[in-house]
């Protein structure tokens, strides 16, 4: 591997700081651009749509994606996270967290953040539908819209951009990442280290109808790192298929509050195409070699050269909770074994000399260019004045070449 290009993608503004990234949007390479600005973590300004059938040379269509809106109660917020193509349709389907900020503070989602799901038939120019994410059964509303989730008590959430869905080689099988905020026997939020959050893993499996909607039928059981693990529990699964049945998930963990605690990323394993996970392990290199990775994100991606890619912080010591999120690496995954194979590291984004120790190269998407075959990575980092961590020059795209 070896990084080719880097250049701006988004500068920063008056606004603030650019979350930025682009996705194909239909079978005929049709392209989103989709930018959203920050000031505070997890609190977004309105989002902006940009349409390219020209590989992001010209933009034919912009429009603004409403982020968040008063009301009586409070604040309700929208945030965009992940987005698929029904290839056999031709179909776009982008997924929100959408909750009710009462005071406009992102913590207070943790009892109110529910997913919805849009469908556009054209490439994302117009939207035939937005509506929230409910399990079928008379048991199912919006206050109790899938297993183990209660309006007000708890939520459910899909956690970043790179944690994107599956559509299983059936062409109508969906399945979705999402996490749950756990709750205790007495059905009060549990959090035992007192963290930003405590929850745990889930892969909700849907099939897709004739008119485009999605029957939303079993959710897998919990995948949750003891407390002696995991501070955090087990949050913002990434998922790839793999051969047969398989499926391949890998999690966030966290020290925070107990940096003695190895700072492993945690995988599952399915062999039902879903339905359940066994896990959570620690996972190494193939060779049984343990490495330390942040709570961050992170991102599974199955190229064209039929390689699975995982991409996400790997650091030379120990984490504290969310640092240090540098380097952001790609590394293959041996198909057989489900571990990474360690010679195939390759680090993306560097942090230079001058840099804050503690900066991050942890918000970010990635896609395959389809005329090229190299990876796109798009990044913004943060945290290089610790005075001022959300300053940031804008969002970069890197060009990966894999091949």
């Amino acid at each position: 591997m070896k990084l080719k290009e880097k250049k701006m993608f988004t500068e920063s503004d008056e606004k603030g700081s650019p979350l930025s990234l682009a996705f194909y949007t239909n079978n005929q390479n049709r392209i989103m651009k989709y930018t959203t600005k920050t000031k505070r973590s997890d609190t977004f300004a309105d989002s902006l749509i940009q349409l390219s059938d020209d590989n992001l040379k010209s933009f034919y269509m912009t429009r603004n994606d409403l982020t968040s809106w008063q009301t009586e109660e409070g604040t309700m917020t929208k945030y965009f996270k992940v987005q698929i193509i029904d290839k056999k349709r031709n179909h776009l389907y982008l997924f929100y967290n959408q909750g009710l900020l009462p005071s406009n503070d992102p913590r207070e989602g943790i009892k109110s953040w529910q997913m919805y799901y849009s469908l556009s038939k054209d490439g994302g120019e117009t939207t035939e539908f937005y509506e929230p994410i409910i399990m079928e059964g008379s048991e199912y509303d919006i206050n109790h819209p899938i297993d183990g989730v209660f309006h007000q008590k708890n939520s459910f959430m899909v956690g970043d951009y790179p944690c994107v869905p599956l559509i299983l080689e059936d062409g109508k099988t969906i399945l979705l990442a999402l996490q749950i905020a756990v709750l205790d026997e007495e059905g009060n939020i549990f959090n035992p280290y007192g963290s930003f959050t405590y929850q745990s893993s889930h892969v909700l499996k849907g099939e897709i109808m004739d008119n485009g909607r999605i029957k939303w039928f079993h959710l897998s059981e919990r995948m949750l790192a003891t407390t002696d693990q995991s501070t955090r529990g087990t949050l913002e699964p990434c998922i790839c298929k793999m051969d047969g049945n398989t499926v391949l998930m890998v999690n966030r963990g966290s020290n925070d509050q107990r940096e003695e605690l190895e700072s492993y990323r945690w995988y599952c394993i399915s062999e039902d195409n879903g339905d359940s996970f066994k896990g959570p392990y620690p996972w190494t290199y193939e060779n049984g070699e343990k490495f330390y990775s942040p709570s961050s994100c992170s991102m599974l991606l199955r190229h064209s050269n039929n390689k699975v890619y995982w991409i996400g912080n790997i650091c030379d010591e120990n984490a504290r909770g969310n640092m240090p999120r540098n380097p952001l690496c790609i590394v293959e995954v041996n198909q057989k074994s489900l571990l990474l194979i360690k010679s195939t590291k390759f680090d993306v984004i560097i942090r230079k000399k001058d840099d804050y120790h503690d900066i991050t190269f942890s918000n970010f998407y990635a896609r395959e260019e389809k005329e090229t075959g190299d990876i796109l990575i798009y990044c913004t980092s943060f945290w290089n004045n610790p005075e001022k961590p959300m300053e940031s020059e804008g969002s970069y795209e890197y060009r990966v070449q894999v091949k």
